[in-house]
C-alpha cells in the first residue's frame, strides 16, 4: 500500500491502482481514489482560521450618497425597470473621505444627498472584500463582513421586477470588524412608493464585479397574501462578533415585530430556535451552517463549500418561511430561480483574483483546507474531507461525513448520501437516489438528468427543480413539497403533509392522519389509514381514500375519487368539472357537484345520485341504482338491477340479468314501452331504457307494455293498463282497477281470469295474471273469462266470446264480427257496437246494455237500454221493467211488457206502443201511461209523442206540439194544446181526432170524426181516403192520396188541394181558395152560370157568387170544369191562361 503526502498547498493526489494512503496537508487538496482499499487522511482546520476574498471593478458609476443623519449614510441607486419611486440603498456606517480613500468624494455637512463619483482612470479604488468564516470550537462565531471598497458598482439592476408585496426580509450584510475603521456596508432595503407595491413576482438585484466574472446576486419572491408598502425595515440577525440581539422586522403597514435569539445556539447542530412576537400566534426556528474551507492562494474560491442561513415556522409543522442566505461554491449548484415563501442569496467565486493594487486585509489564517476526491468507484468521504465528486458511468454510490460536504455523482444511477452536516448533493445524469439526513442538505439536479429519488430522513423537506421522487423514511410527522416535475412523494407512519405543487403528482400518505395538497396538473392521491385531507387542486385529479376516512376535495378539473367508507366526505364546488367517485361500499350516495359514480366492488350495490346529470354504474350482482334529479345514465351490468331515473331525462341500461326500471316514487303516472325502450316518467322526462326486463309502476294510472321478453310487470296502485306482449309475462295489478291488453296480439287469445293465467297469449306463451281485474283482447277471435270480481271484458276485432261470470261486468263486444256476451251473476253492462248476442239468466242481477246502433231490441233478463250512439234511436224492451234511455236525436222507444221507465233524451222523442198486447192509455202532459197495453203502467220523461197499438187507444198530448199516430183500431186522439199532428191510422175503425188550441194537422187514413172547436187554430186535415167534407171549424185540406179526390167545404175560408186525378171540389161559404193539381178537376157552383162573375187573378180565376149567402168568393187554380147545379149546365174553365 502506498502513502502519499502532499504539500501546504493546494495539491492533486492520484494514487497507484492499488489500495493507498493518500494525505493532503494544508490547502485545498484534490483526491483521485479509483481503488476500494484507498485511504484518505485530512485533518481539521485550526480553530478560528477565516479566509477572505477581494475584488474590483475599474468601471466607472455615478452614484448618490444620502445623508439621513449625522454619522449615517445611504447609498441610493437607481433600479432599472423598477415603477417610479423603487430605490436600493446600501447604508454605510462611519463614513467620511479618509476611511473611504475614495478620491472625488464630497460630504455635506448637513442632510441630503451627497454626489459621489467613483474615477474611471484607476486612480481612485472602491473596494469590496467579503469575509468567510468558521465558528470557534466554542460555538461562538467568527467574523463575517462585507466591506466596502475599491471601485464601485459597474450595475445593479432589476430584472424583470414586479412586486406584490410579501414575506420580504432584508438580508443581514455586516457589521464593523473588531472595531476596523473601514466602512461596513451594514444594510440593505428596496423603497416603495407611498402607495406600496400589488404586483406578484419577484426581485432580483445583482452586482457584477470586473473582468474575472466574480458576481453576488441576491433575490426576493414575493406570493400572494401580503402587501410590502413603505413601511419596512430590515432584519438583521448579526449585530457583534459571538454576541446575541434583538432585532426588528416589519411586513406590510404593521408595526414592527421582535426577533429575540441566542447568540451561540443559533450556530449550533440540529435545531436551535429563537422566538418571535409575531401577533402571538407563531414561533420561529433558525437554523445556520458555515461554510468550509476557503480560496487558494490566488482568492480562488470555486472549491468552497456552500454556507446557509434558514428560518423555519415551527407553529405550521416547521413550514420553511424564509431562506436568508444560500451561496453555492461550484458552478451549477446555484438553485434556478426561487421558490414561493423564501429568499435566496448566492455568490459565485471561481475563476477570482486578487484585484491588482489590492492589499489583503489581514494574514491568511493556515487551513487544511477544502478536500476533493474523484471517485471511480462507490465510496464513504474519510474525515475532514469535504467534497466528492464520482467519476465515470458505473451505477456507484456516495456517502457524505459529519462535515459539509458536497457530493457529486457521475453519469450513472448513484446513490448519494451526505451524511451529518448540510450537505451538497448532485447527481448529475441517471436515476439518482438522494439520502437527506439533514434540514439544510441541498439536492441539485439539471433538466434532463434522468428520474431522481430523495429519501428523506428529515421531518421537512422541499424537492428542489428536476427532482421526481421524495419518499420519507422516518416515524414522525412529514411535511414534503414537489415542485413543477411530475413528483411521487411518499409519507410514512405519522401525520404528513404532502404538497405536489406542478407537475403530475403523485402524493402517498400511507398511515396517519395526513394532508395531501397535489397543486396544478394531473395528480394522485393516495390516503390510507387515519383521518386524512386530500385537496387536489387544480388538474384532473384522482384522490383514493384506500381505507381512510377524512375529507376529499378534488378542486377544478374532472377528478376521480376512490372511497372505501361511505362516511368520508367528499367535496366539489360547482363548475369544477365532471368529477367521479369509483367506491366498493355496498352503498354510496354522490354528495353535490359530483357528476359520475362506479361501483368497483364485488357485492350487491345501493348508489344514489344527486340533482345534477349523473352517472351511475353497479356491478355483476343485483344493485339499485338511483339517478335523483338530472339527466342521469345509469348502467347496471349484470345481476338483477333496479333503476331508478328520477327527475330529468334518463337513460336506464340493466346490462345482464332481469332488470327492472322502478317508478314507484315518481309523482304521476308514467307510460312505459320495453319494446321500443322508452318512457316518459312522472317528472315529464323521457328516458330511454335498454336491457330492461321488468318494471314497477307508480300509485297513479300508468301504462306499461313489456317486450318479446318474459317480463315481470308490476304496475302498483292507480288504474293501470299492462300489455306483457310476446314471452311468458308475469302481469301484477296490483291496487286499482288494472287492465292487461292483448292488443298486440297476432292471434286470437285465450284469457281465464278466473285461473289467473291465460292459455294463449296470442303469441304462443301463457301469462300469469295477478291482480288483474280487466282484459283488453286482440283484433282477432278471442275467448275471455273473468272471475268473481267486477271485470271489463273487451273483444276488440273478430267473433268474441266474453263471460264475466260473477261480478258487476263490463262487456265489450267491439265493431266487428257478432260477438256472444254473457255477463253472469251481477249488474252487467254490455256496450254494443254490432248486433251481438247477449245472454242474461233470471235473477243474474240488473244488466245495462249501451247500445252504439240506431237500432236494439233487449235481450231477455237485460233491464236497462241506453243509447250511447249519434244520430236518431230505436230502442225497444223486454217483458221485464225496462228503463230505456234516448239519445240526443229523434228517438222511439218501445218498452214492452212490464213497468217501464221510458226517457226521451234530447231531440223529438216517440213512445211506440206498435207491440202492445192490447189498448193503450197513454197521456204526454203526465208523461205517463196508465195501460201500457200489457198491464202495466209505464212513466216517460222527456217524451213528445206517442204511437199506439193495434188496439182501441186513447192518446193524449200536452201543450207542446205533439204527434199523436193512433195505429190500427178505433182510437181516440187528443192533441190539447200545441200544433199536433194527430193520425188516426189506416186500417182502423172510425179514429175521433180532436186537436184543440194551436193549428192542428190531421192525417186521415180512414173515415175519422174530426173535432175542432171555434177559436182553436188555423187547422189541416191530410187526406188520404177518396172523399172529405171539411169538418166545423177546420179550414185546410191536402189529398195525398193516390185515388180520384171529392172535398166538400164548409162555411169557413177554405184552402184545398187536390190530387193527381180527376178531382170534384165545392168551396161550401167563404172566401175559398181550391187549387185542383194534376188531371181534370171539376168545381161544382150552387147555382146557375148568370149568377157568378169570372175574371182573371194571378195564375188562376175568381168566381164570384152573386148570391148572397150561398157559394161566396173562390180563388181557383188548375180547374178545368165549372158545374153549375142549377139547371145542370157545365162551363170548360181551362187551365191557367184559357178563357171562356
Amino acid at each position: 500500500m502506498s502513502v502519499i503526502h502532499g504539500t501546504d498547498g493546494h495539491d492533486f493526489i492520484e494514487g497507484t491502482s492499488g489500495p493507498d494512503v493518500l494525505i493532503g496537508g494544508t490547502g485545498s487538496d484534490t483526491y483521485v481514489v479509483n481503488s476500494a482499499g484507498d485511504i484518505v487522511i485530512e485533518d481539521a482546520d485550526p480553530e478560528g482560521a477565516a479566509a477572505r476574498a477581494w475584488w474590483g471593478t475599474t468601471a466607472a458609476e455615478p452614484i448618490t450618497l444620502v445623508r439621513t443623519g449625522p454619522g449615517e449614510y445611504w447609498v441610493r441607486i437607481q433600479i432599472e425597470g423598477a415603477p417610479d419611486g423603487v430605490f436600493a440603498e446600501f447604508r454605510l456606517a462611519d463614513v467620511s473621505a479618509g476611511v473611504l480613500g475614495i478620491s472625488g468624494l464630497r460630504v455635506a455637512d448637513t442632510a441630503g444627498e451627497i454626489p459621489v463619483t467613483v474615477m474611471a482612470d484607476g486612480d481612485s479604488v472602491w473596494e469590496y472584500a467579503f469575509q468567510l468564516g468558521r465558528p470557534n470550537t466554542d460555538g461562538s462565531p467568527t467574523d463575517f463582513e462585507w466591506y466596502g471598497g475599491g471601485h464601485g458598482f459597474q450595475q445593479l439592476k432589476a430584472l424583470g421586477l414586479t412586486l406584490d408585496g410579501i414575506d420580504f426580509s432584508a438580508l443581514p450584510i455586516g457589521r464593523p470588524v473588531n472595531g476596523s475603521a473601514l466602512s461596513v456596508l451594514q444594510d440593505l432595503r428596496i423603497m416603495l412608493p407611498e402607495d406600496g407595491v400589488t404586483e406578484a413576482g419577484s426581485v432580483l438585484l445583482q452586482h457584477v464585479f470586473n473582468q474575472s466574472g466574480m458576481s453576488i446576486r441576491h433575490a426576493h419572491d414575493f406570493h400572494e397574501g401580503f402587501e410590502l408598502s413603505r413601511a419596512y425595515s430590515a432584519m438583521m440577525p448579526v449585530q457583534g462578533a459571538g454576541q446575541g440581539g434583538i432585532d426588528w422586522m416589519q411586513v406590510g403597514d404593521g408595526p414592527a415585530h421582535r426577533i429575540l435569539y441566542d447568540g451561540t445556539s443559533y450556530l449550533e447542530p440540529g435545531r436551535p430556535t429563537f422566538a418571535t412576537a409575531w401577533g402571538d400566534a407563531h414561533n420561529f426556528l433558525l437554523r445556520m451552517s458555515l461554510p468550509t474551507g476557503g480560496p487558494d492562494a490566488n482568492g480562488d474560491w470555486s472549491q468552497a463549500e456552500p454556507w446557509g442561513m434558514w428560518l423555519y415556522d415551527t407553529s405550521v409543522d416547521y413550514s420553511k418561511i424564509y431562506v436568508n442566505w444560500l451561496e453555492g461554491g461550484l458552478a451549477g449548484t446555484y438553485p434556478a430561480g426561487a421558490s414561493r415563501h423564501e429568499t435566496h442569496y448566492a455568490v459565485s467565486l471561481r475563476d477570482t483574483a486578487l484585484p491588482t493594487g489590492v492589499t489583503p486585509l489581514g494574514p491568511r489564517a493556515a487551513s487544511q483546507g477544502v478536500d476533493t476526491i474523484l471517485a471511480s468507484i462507490s465510496l464513504t468521504l474519510p474525515e475532514n474531507v469535504e467534497i466528492l465528486r464520482l467519476t465515470g458511468a458505473d451505477n456507484l454510490s456516495g456517502f457524505g461525513n459529519r462535515l459539509n460536504n458536497t457530493i457529486i455523482g457521475n453519469a450513472g444511477n448513484n446513490t448519494l448520501d451526505g451524511g451529518g452536516g448540510a450537505d451538497l448533493l448532485y447527481g448529475g445524469a441517471g436515476d439518482d437516489t438522494y439520502l437527506v439526513r439533514d434540514l439544510e442538505d441541498y439536492v441539485g439536479e439539471e433538466a434532463g438528468e434522468g428520474v431522481d429519488t430523495v429519501l428523506s430522513f428529515v421531518t421537512l423537506h422541499t424537492l428542489t427543480g428536476h427532482i421526481e421522487n421524495l419518499i420519507y423514511l422516518g416515524r414522525a410527522n412529514f411535511a414534503g413539497t414537489g415542485n413543477a416535475a411530475d413528483n411521487r412523494i411518499e409519507g410514512s407512519f405519522g401525520s404528513d403533509t404532502l404538497r405536489g405543487m406542478g407537475g403530475d403528482d403523485e402524493l402517498l400518505g400511507k398511515s396517519g392522519d395526513d394532508t395531501l395538497v397535489g397543486g396544478a396538473g394531473r395528480d394522485l392521491l393516495v390516503g390510507g389509514a387515519g383521518l386524512n385531507i386530500m385537496l387536489g387542486e387544480e388538474g384532473d385529479d384522482v384522490l383514493d381514500s384506500r381505507g381512510g376516512v377524512g375529507t376529499l376535495q378534488g378542486g377544478s378539473g374532472n377528478d376521480v375519487y376512490f372511497v372505501d367508507d361511505r362516511t368520508i366526505s367528499v367535496v366539489e364546488a360547482a363548475g369544477d368539472g365532471m368529477d367521479e367517485v369509483r367506491t366498493a361500499s355496498v352503498s354510496f350516495v354522490l354528495p353535490t357537484e359530483i357528476e359520475i359514480l362506479t361501483y368497483t366492488g364485488s357485492q350487491a350495490f345501493s348508489g344514489i345520485g344527486n340533482s345534477l346529470a349523473n352517472t351511475v354504474t353497479g356491478g355483476g350482482l343485483a344493485d339499485l341504482l338511483n339517478g335523483e334529479g338530472g339527466d342521469d345514465h345509469l348502467s347496471g351490468l349484470g345481476g338483477a338491477d333496479v333503476l331508478i331515473g328520477g327527475s330529468g331525462h334518463n337513460h336506464l341500461d340493466g346490462g345482464d340479468g332481469l332488470d327492472s326500471a322502478y317508478y314507484a316514487a315518481d309523482p304521476t303516472a308514467v307510460f312505459v314501452d320495453l319494446g321500443a325502450g322508452v318512457a316518459t316518467n312522472g317528472h315529464g322526462g323521457h328516458d330511454t331504457l335498454v336491457g330492461i326486463e321488468n318494471v314497477v309502476g307508480t300509485a297513479f294510472a300508468d301504462s306499461i307494455l313489456g317486450n318479446a321478453a318474459a317480463n315481470v310487470i308490476n304496475a302498483g296502485g292507480g288504474d293501470d293498463l299492462l300489455a306483457g306482449r310476446g314471452g311468458s309475462d308475469t302481469l301484477v295489478g296490483g291496487a286499482g282497477i288494472d287492465t292487461a291488453s292483448y292488443a298486440f296480439a297476432i292471434r286470437g287469445v285465450d284469457v281465464r281470469l278466473h285461473l289467473g293465467t291465460t292459455r294463449n297469449d296470442g303469441e304462443g306463451s301463457v301469462d300469469t295474471l295477478i291482480g288483474i281485474e280487466n282484459i283488453l283482447g286482440s283484433d282477432f277471435s278471442d275467448f275471455i273469462t273473468g272471475d268473481a270480481g267486477s271485470n271489463s271484458l273487451r273483444g276488440g276485432g273478430g267473433a268474441d266470446n266474453l263471460i264475466g261470470f260473477a261480478g258487476n261486468d263490463a262487456l265489450y263486444g267491439g265493431a266487428g264480427a257478432l260477438n256472444t256476451l254473457q255477463g253472469g251473476l251481477g249488474d252487467d253492462l254490455y256496450v254494443i257496437e254490432a248486433a251481438d248476442s247477449v245472454i242474461e239468466l233470471v235473477g243474474e242481477g240488473t244488466d245495462t246494455v249501451q247500445a252504439y246502433i240506431g237500432v236494439y231490441v233487449l235481450a231477455g233478463n237485460v233491464e236497462i237500454l241506453t243509447y250511447v250512439g249519434v244520430g236518431d234511436f230505436m230502442g225497444t224492451g223486454n217483458n221485464d221493467a225496462n228503463t230505456i234511455n234516448g239519445g240526443a236525436g229523434d228517438d222511439i222507444l218501445r218498452g214492452r211488457g212490464g213497468a217501464d221507465l221510458l226517457n226521451g233524451g234530447g231531440g223529438s222523442d216517440t213512445i211506440d206502443y206498435t207491440l202492445a198486447g192490447g189498448a193503450v192509455f197513454a197521456r204526454v202532459d203526465r208523461q205517463h201511461a196508465t195501460d201500457d197495453g200489457d198491464g202495466s203502467v209505464d212513466t216517460y220523461t222527456q217524451a213528445e209523442h206517442l204511437t199506439g197499438s193495434n188496439y182501441n187507444d186513447i192518446l193524449i198530448g200536452d201543450a207542446g206540439a205533439n204527434v199523436l199516430k193512433g195505429g190500427i183500431g178505433k182510437d181516440i186522439l187528443l192533441g190539447m194544446d200545441g200544433n199536433d199532428i194527430l193520425w188516426g191510422g189506416a186500417a182502423g175503425g172510425d179514429n175521433q181526432l180532436q186537436g184543440g188550441r194551436g193549428d192542428d194537422y190531421y192525417i186521415l187514413e180512414s173515415v175519422d170524426t174530426v173535432v175542432e172547436l171555434a177559436g182553436e187554430g188555423i187547422d189541416t186535415v191530410e187526406a188520404r181516403i177518396a172523399k172529405y167534407v171539411i169538418r166545423d171549424n177546420v179550414e185546410n185540406v191536402i189529398f195525398t192520396g193516390t185515388t180520384k179526390f171529392q172535398c166538400f167545404g164548409n162555411v169557413l175560408d177554405n184552402h184545398i188541394t187536390g190530387g193527381d186525378k180527376d178531382d170534384i171540389f165545392r168551396g161550401g161559404g167563404g172566401n175559398d181558395t181550391i187549387l185542383g193539381g194534376g188531371g181534370n178537376d171539376e168545381l161544382q157552383l150552387r147555382g146557375s152560370a148568370q149568377d157568378y162573375v169570372i175574371t182573371r187573378e194571378e195564375d188562376g180565376w175568381r168566381i164570384t157568387d152573386n148570391v148572397l149567402g150561398r157559394d161566396g168568393s173562390a180563388y181557383v187554380e188548375s180547374i178545368e170544369m165549372l158545374r153549375f147545379l142549377t139547371g145542370g149546365a157545365t162551363q170548360a174553365l181551362g187551365g191557367f191562361g184559357d178563357g171562356f
